[in-house]
């Protein structure tokens, strides 16, 4: 089947944002499930210009309470970055919230429909932007998006793959977007983000 995938970014306010991300791929809920919740595949899907590294080990199962260090290159600094499992229903859903990172607040909700064609898997990312980083918003916006669009590429490959193991060797993709140059090929997007609007 042909994977379908859509990605939106709302403003609510000055610093409030969410992001919201659809893709519909060819495997069963269990096995993408399955997937997702291993932090040890977050990197196979995760843009390299990123450079995100697991601190740790993450080799404990994923559940409500645990905690995951990773570490990602942000506007040319090193950040460090937590996360904690607040809500997990295993085979359909789990939410990670930040409690260390670059950001004032991320709460970032996974989940998984079972569908005729196979599984719909729904992000729904709600953030708040630090004081300080409200001059970048839009170019952190336009970051997030292509960290999805990665994702999105990637993910596809892998279910396309259907083999249940990460997707494997570099996707087509450009450098950081800090440097404007291009990205890979990913959902399609309901609008491009435009600080000077409030998008609906």
């Amino acid at each position: 089947m042909k994977e379908r995938s859509h990605l939106a970014l709302t403003r609510g306010g000055l610093k409030k944002y969410t992001l919201r991300a659809t893709q519909l791929i060819g495997l069963k809920p269990a096995g993408a499930f399955s997937f997702f919740e291993d932090p040890k595949n977050l990197a196979a899907i995760t843009p390299p210009w990123l450079n995100f590294r697991i601190i740790g080990d993450c080799g404990g199962s994923t559940c409500r309470g645990a905690e995951f260090d990773y570490t990602i290159r942000w506007f040319g600094l090193t950040i460090p970055w937590r996360t904690r499992i607040i809500e997990y229903s295993a085979g359909r859903s789990f939410t990670d919230a930040q409690i260390r990172g670059p950001y004032r607040s991320w709460v970032h909700r996974h989940t998984f429909r079972a569908m005729p064609e196979g599984t719909l898997m729904e992000d729904r990312v709600d953030f708040v932007l630090p004081l300080a980083a409200l001059p970048l918003s839009p170019l952190v916006c336009r970051q997030l998006e292509d960290i999805f669009s990665y994702r999105a590429h990637r993910v596809s490959e892998w279910a396309e793959a259907g083999t249940g193991r990460s997707p494997k060797g570099p996707a087509r993709s450009g450098r950081s977007p800090e440097t404007g140059s291009r990205q890979v090929q990913g959902p399609q997007r309901e609008q491009a983000f435009d600080e000077t609007r409030t998008l609906q």
